[in-house]
């Protein structure tokens, strides 16, 4: 039995015949005489902090002859007494809060009565106890064989920003903790104008681009955005009219009723910190970003952006005519990072770079020229937002 002594540490409860006086507790590679044995041999009690006892491989009684024991209740088929299966999701909330979601699934043979609250740590932090209790934890349900059991806490998202996993323990039945990876939704911090809004986007879904919305300084244009956060890469799979994934939406301020819900062809994911967005129609600011994954749904107020290294490009020569294979210099920025350009799916090759990186000579394909417009090619860089190259192709 397991009770909580706060500060972070938990009391263990054993009762058994425990005849050897010398009886010792092993956690990990730590061992120690039982914090408490009772005259009588039948109660032991071991105190220790809920980081180590989750941490630790192993959690072993000793006796004096070295021979060892796992601390847990014996049974004929441990496997199906014990924890049969974990998910965990983070959901971040726009405060700089996360909600975790904490499925647990036990053995067939385990029974209601016997099912306590387990201890989940992230990171450092023990979750389930008196200084981070959870927010909900559901009494267990039995679905066909199992019972299932939801847990529900809230952490800091900076403090699983380098968390890639959760550990669980089920201290009465299991021997070891569990391990369970941890499936984080993103987080939105700011939208970014790319190019000028109104014209043809980056040609990398295959649409057109949007048309110019009027000049009040609420309006934000349709046209292409780059969308910053963290694990942003996981909007590539939106799809609002499918439950099962998630739906991204932009909330219409100025026109209740006429949001935008963003298919997954009006983006291009860019990195795990940046996709680029295409609006189909002007929106007014502010904007709010709705983000919805099964029962989960959050709001963001995003900034809008200017990207003034936009203003700055230039090409040389600014326009091709249709059906043109020639190479383009850009210049306007320092490309020391771009590891690469593409239009649409292609691949394009960068022929020089000038010595000082302010400029970049890139051959521009025919599939490229194949019809009149603006043409915006992708600069990619590791981190970091991309850069959008500009060309106007022109009939002869």
């Amino acid at each position: 039995m397991i009770w909580n002594s706060g500060g972070g540490n938990v009391r263990i409860k054993v009762n058994g015949v425990f005849p050897d006086p010398n009886l010792q507790i092993r956690i990990g590679n730590t061992q120690r005489p039982i914090d408490f044995r009772s005259t009588d041999g039948k109660n032991l009690e071991i105190i220790a902090s809920a980081s180590t006892l989750l941490n630790a491989p192993n959690i072993d009684l000793v006796n004096a002859y070295g021979n060892t024991w796992p601390l847990v209740i014996p049974a004929t088929d441990s496997s199906k007494c014990g924890v049969d299966g974990v998910s965990a999701h983070e959901f971040p909330n726009s405060d700089g809060t996360a909600t975790v979601a904490v499925d647990v699934t036990y053995g067939k043979d385990r029974e209601l009565n016997t099912i306590n609250r387990p201890i989940v740590l992230l990171g450092s932090t023990a979750y389930g106890l008196r200084d981070h209790p959870y927010v909900s934890w559901e009494l267990p349900v039995k679905v066909g064989d199992f019972f299932h059991e939801h847990i529900v806490l809230i952490a800091q998202t900076g403090d699983l920003k380098s968390i890639p996993s959760l550990l669980l323990r089920d201290v009465e039945w299991t021997p070891a903790p569990i391990s369970a990876p941890l499936v984080k939704d993103p987080t939105f911090l700011s939208m970014a104008v790319f190019g000028t809004p109104g014209t043809a986007g980056p040609a990398v879904t295959g649409g057109s681009g949007g048309t110019t919305a009027t000049n009040d300084a609420k309006t934000v244009a349709a046209g292409w955005y780059a969308l910053s956060g963290t694990n942003v890469d996981q909007v590539s799979n939106v799809q609002c009219s499918d439950k099962a994934k998630p739906c991204m939406s932009i909330l219409n301020t100025g026109a209740p009723g006429s949001d935008i819900q963003v298919a997954s062809d009006h983006l291009h994911v860019i990195n795990s910190s940046s996709v680029l967005l295409r609006l189909e129609k002007p929106l007014s600011e502010p904007i709010t970003l709705l983000w919805k994954d099964g029962v989960w749904t959050s709001a963001w107020s995003l900034s809008l952006k200017s990207d003034p290294a936009a203003a700055k490009l230039a090409a040389d020569p600014a326009q091709l005519q249709k059906g043109d294979s020639r190479v383009v210099h850009f210049t306007g920025a320092d490309f020391t990072a771009v590891t690469g350009v593409k239009f649409e799916d292609l691949d394009l090759l960068i022929t020089s770079r000038d010595t000082d990186n302010n400029g970049i000579s890139v051959l521009i394909p025919t599939k490229a020229t194949a019809s009149p417009g603006v043409k915006q090619l992708i600069a990619l860089k590791p981190t970091g937002d991309p850069m959008i190259l500009t060309v106007t192709v022109v009939i002869p």
